[in-house]
């Protein structure tokens, strides 16, 4: 199915929805339309987003104040739609947090202050614990020195297989020392590339 007509389907979808129709009877008449089963997940994601536009900020609003979401809120959508037009907010709002994350931690803010910024109810404690956790680690990886050591030992065991090689250059020692003069050229590598 071709983009244009997706979001056509789509729409009319949506137009569906906010009259009350039901999600089953509007994957029937798709289906009576011979849709795929991918064509009609395709649609309905689509009709979500669309319908998801509308109410975005009034759930965003309600799930940050943690006011109760009625269904009349939602001019006549059906209570499935409603739950999925919920949990996409829901995600939404974890990527706020987990984005906000990673942002302070770019700008240096101090690891406490950054975990207790979250807020835990789309972006629980450990997540961030873990995220920042991981982000120390890459920061770590990534330190000028830590890539001169690579560098160094890298150079320092690729020199040694070298002296080795050419010290024996003898059938099967030959081998393993190029093996060595190989794993320091890897690990010379990655300091210059970092991780």
């Amino acid at each position: 199915m071709k983009y244009k007509d997706k979001i056509k389907y789509a729409e009319g979808v949506a137009e569906k929805l906010f009259n009350n129709q039901s999600t089953q009877q509007i994957k029937d008449h798709l289906i009576a339309e011979n849709l795929s089963d991918s064509d009609i997940h395709k649609i309905m994601e689509s009709s979500r987003k669309i319908i998801g536009e509308k109410y975005r900020a009034t759930i965003q609003f309600k799930l940050l104040n943690k006011e109760p979401i009625t269904h009349s809120d939602f001019n006549l959508l059906d209570e499935g739609e409603i739950k999925e037009l919920i949990q996409m907010e829901r995600e939404a709002l974890r990527i706020i947090e987990r984005d906000k994350v990673a942002q302070s931690f770019r700008q240096g803010v101090p690891r406490q202050e950054i975990i207790n910024s979250v807020n835990t109810d789309f972006y629980p404690k450990n997540n961030a614990i873990y995220q920042l956790n991981e982000l120390e680690s890459i920061r770590t990886q990534n330190k000028p020195t830590t890539r001169f050591f690579y560098v160094i030992i890298g150079g320092g065991i690729l020199l040694i297989g070298i002296g080795l090689t050419l010290a024996t250059l003898q059938g099967e020692s030959v081998r393993i020392f190029t093996g060595i003069m190989l794993i320091g050229l890897v690990i010379m590598i990655k300091g210059f590339v970092g991780a």
